[in-house]
């Protein structure tokens, strides 16, 4: 995951990295999110990160990429129950 995180802050200029920095534009808004390819995108304290997380048979998973600050932020957890460090996690780096 760390490997992923890297390749979407600095993508190249290859194909894979055009396809990456596409998968990181917005495609999507309304009055409670803004989505690209995959992606939940958040703006916060002039930051922006696409970030993304989901759980499955009590596994839990969050990354969060800011490109631009060069941080990610990347959980995993054998925990049933909502991810709630993630997120948190990711303000601490934007302050």
């Amino acid at each position: 995951m760390l490997r992923y995180a890297r390749a979407n802050m600095n993508p190249g200029t290859e194909n894979l990295g055009n396809a990456i920095r596409l998968s990181q534009r917005q495609t999507f808004a309304d009055s409670s999110a803004i989505m690209g390819m995959g992606w939940h995108i958040s703006r916060f304290r002039g930051h922006t990160v696409v970030q993304h997380g989901g759980q499955t048979g009590g596994y839990n998973a969050y990354i969060g990429v800011d490109p631009e600050a060069q941080q990610a932020v990347v959980v995993l957890s054998n925990l049933a129950a909502g991810n709630q460090i993630g997120w948190p996690l990711q303000v601490v780096l934007m302050r």
